[in-house]
């Protein structure tokens, strides 16, 4: 069994693969297992990866590393990408990463040993969040060692959902999860229900991962369009969230953190259109106001949704 598998979706990324397979191919961890996914790309990604799987051909052999390419029948997009590459997936932990992204040389060494260290279910790291050409912002955080703490955290923003930055337990992908369709929020919806398995959690205080900020893709995109998608997409996640933990016999413990993660949602909404205005009235009615009294929330949080309220 390999230590470790990585999942990779594939899609238009052409100008970046190489960047990232560079940074998986010279990981100082041994017995990994890389599963690239095409996602039906129209680009070279593929090509680009096959030549670099040549080049590396002798040294992934020296370290045990496993590399495959599959390809997806027809786009799906990276919440199915994502389902289909657990489903192939042999490795005592699984991670998945970016293809426009990339990682440090020791991530997956560091990652894995501290998992075994504390026999911990999921271990996560801090990232860096980069253009390309500089830093744009380190990303730290400290997450609470108890189950129910932690997943409060993470509803709450005070942690990030994020799954490029966890290594969890393979195990944990056999417990009854709803799969995310949308794009938007996929990580979040399929983060916080890992979460809700694990039993024991660990942080290591490194920024080990490289997150790149493409100006030009849909969650940094502001027009009407992309707006009111990045809101469909997020609200259906937002809702299998909150589905799988009110399934659950101890939802009251995450009811008023869940409140939190709707308003995530709502403000995705541009209150300065018409459309926008119906759908702020129409979409989770008065959780703004209840979040002005819930003790969970932060004075930045509450400066933030009073100032929403306030927008015209």
């Amino acid at each position: 069994m390999p230590k470790l598998s990585v999942i990779v979706p594939i899609y238009g990324v052409e100008k970046y693969i190489e960047r990232c397979a560079r940074s998986l191919f010279e990981q100082t961890l041994e017995d990994i297992e890389y599963i690239f996914i095409d996602d039906c790309t129209l680009d070279k990604s593929i090509g680009i990866l096959k030549r670099l799987i040549e080049e590396y051909r002798t040294s992934l052999k020296e370290k045990n590393y496993s590399v495959t390419i599959e390809k997806m029948p027809k786009n799906t997009g990276l919440p199915g990408v994502r389902k289909y590459g657990i489903q192939l997936a042999t490795g005592e932990y699984v991670i998945h990463c970016d293809s426009d992204d990339w990682v440090d040389f020791d991530m997956y060494r560091l990652m894995y040993e501290k998992a075994k260290a504390d026999d911990a279910d999921v271990v996560s790291c801090g990232y860096i969040v980069h253009d390309g050409d500089r830093h744009l912002r380190q990303m730290k955080e400290t997450p609470k060692v108890l189950k129910e703490d932690a997943i409060k955290q993470m509803m709450l923003q005070q942690t990030h959902w994020v799954l490029w930055n966890k290594l969890f337990k393979r195990s944990l992908y056999n417990n009854p999860l709803i799969y995310p369709t949308e794009n938007m929020g996929e990580d979040m919806a399929l983060s916080l229900q890992l979460m809700y398995y694990c039993n024991k959690m660990s942080y290591i205080d490194d920024d080990l991962y490289y997150y790149f900020y493409n100006r030009e893709s849909l969650t940094n995109t502001k027009d009407e369009i992309a707006s009111l998608k990045r809101f469909s997409q997020t609200h259906r996640n937002c809702e299998l969230v909150y589905d799988f933990y009110s399934s659950k016999g101890d939802f009251k413990v995450y009811k008023k953190a869940l409140e939190w993660l709707r308003m995530v949602v709502k403000m995705h909404i541009d209150k300065s259109t018409h459309k926008g205005k119906i759908l702020w009235k129409s979409t989770y009615f008065h959780v703004e106001f209840k979040l002005l009294f819930n003790p969970l929330i932060t004075n930045e949080q509450r400066k933030i949704v009073l100032r929403k309220i306030l927008r015209r």
